[in-house]
């Protein structure tokens, strides 16, 4: 077992075509965790951009609902046990390629139907540090709301009904906060709460976490302003150098 990607039947990178700067960077983070890019390891999905929100909040949230979808059903189609989904500003902790047995025997000795390796929204959790003990990594079972789908995996037993759900979900009314179009992790806390018997695990410490990038769904109102594009863009990797050092 050499990589966590081995623990997954599928693994998918969302990514936007037209974002290579993300592209590039998640890229460094796969090879530096030592996973494989291609078929047999770390897809690259091109993930779908709209130009109509067609009821949801935005055509982005729209496009980001719809690409955690067909994600969904390619590993359903696939017949896979599992499937795992990143997130293209994704950051991994360096300690990530030791603690893969450790996971492994987590997830292999647990019920899980979502387990999210990178979360928000979950309290005061840590990010793992480089040093981290295998034995200092749990996994706690987790029944509250989750912000974000940055790195989550998602066994295959329930994707039937999941992608019944998120497929109504794109299709209901505008504004339905229950059972209308809305972000894709709302949709899965929804999924969950109407769900009991769904098992959601976090990890603890978070192995990775969201990396500093200008955002598609909700732009910061000075990436609005072009000539601030080469500003932004140093001052977002110097706060990302700087978290690095800790992961």
């Amino acid at each position: 077992m050499n990589s966590l990607p081995d623990l997954f039947g599928a693994t998918f990178l969302i990514n936007l075509p037209e974002r290579v700067d993300r592209l590039k960077s998640a890229k460094v983070q796969l090879t530096r965790a030592r996973w494989v890019i291609g078929p047999a390891g770390v897809e690259i999905f091109a993930a779908f951009r709209y130009i109509e929100a067609a009821g949801f909040p935005n055509a982005p949230v729209r496009g980001c609902f719809q690409s955690h979808l067909q994600c969904l059903r390619l590993a359903h189609e696939r017949g896979v046990s599992s499937v795992l989904i990143i997130e293209d500003d994704i950051v991994l902790s360096a300690a990530l390629p030791r603690l893969t047995s450790s996971i492994k025997t987590h997830l292999g000795t647990r019920q899980w139907d979502f387990v999210y390796f990178g979360h928000y929204g979950t309290g005061d959790i840590s990010t793992a540090r480089r040093n981290l003990n295998e034995n200092e990594l749990r996994f706690d079972e987790w029944t509250g709301e989750i912000t974000t789908t940055c790195f989550y995996g998602v066994n295959g037993r329930i994707l039937p009904r999941l992608i019944a759900q998120l497929a109504k979900q794109a299709s209901g009314r505008m504004g339905d906060q229950e059972a209308g179009p809305m972000p894709i992790d709302g949709a899965y806390n929804i999924f969950r709460r109407n769900n009991r018997d769904v098992r959601c695990l976090i990890a603890h410490p978070k192995l990775g976490w969201q990396g500093v990038s200008r955002s598609d769904i909700t732009p910061h109102a000075l990436d609005r302003l072009p000539f601030l594009g080469p500003v932004n863009s140093f001052l977002r990797k110097l706060k990302k150098t700087a978290s690095s050092w800790h992961s």
